[in-house]
């Protein structure tokens, strides 16, 4: 359970590190089974639907998709 009450700013860096992360090392009905968040406002409830996608997006396909940034930054 992660308990939100009191905070009242919260950054797409910290989810991503906080919670992001957690899809690389378990799978998406894992998390759903064992992760619930409470007290996040509704803005900050979108914001983690983001980085819940992009980290399933990423952690699904690393290799091509780090395989492409490179390849991205080095034009």
């Amino acid at each position: 359970m992660l308990d939100f009450g009191g905070i009242r700013f919260i950054t797409s860096a910290f989810l991503n590190a906080s919670i992001g992360q957690l899809y690389a090392h378990y799978s998406s009905e894992f998390i759903k089974q064992h992760l619930s968040v409470s007290n996040l406002a509704n803005d900050d409830l979108i914001l983690l639907a983001r980085v819940i996608e992009r980290a399933k997006e990423y952690f699904s396909d690393k290799a091509n998709i780090e395989s492409a940034i490179g390849n991205a930054l080095n034009k």
